[in-house]
């Protein structure tokens, strides 16, 4: 949820500081209650979104690895 919530929602003419949760919740089209019922406050939304990039960085890691075991594979074959 925390990357579809804060993918609606720009920061760049207000810092994370004074955004408040209301703010997130109507950019993001969902209710205050249901943003509320997934997160405390902006903290636990930001530690979210912030494991979410870390999970898609580690995705991208295995993924350029497989690429290059691939590719370290075929040259192998080629010589």
């Amino acid at each position: 949820m925390s990357r579809a919530v804060w993918n609606n929602f720009s920061f760049e003419l207000n810092s994370v500081e004074q955004v408040s949760m209301n703010q997130i919740a109507i950019e993001a089209q969902i209710g205050p209650g249901t943003l509320y019922r997934r997160y405390r406050n902006k903290g636990e939304l930001c530690l979210d979104l912030i494991k979410d990039n870390i999970d898609l960085l580690f995705e991208d890691i295995e993924m350029l690895s497989r690429i290059n075991i691939l590719d370290s594979r075929e040259k192998l074959y080629l010589h």
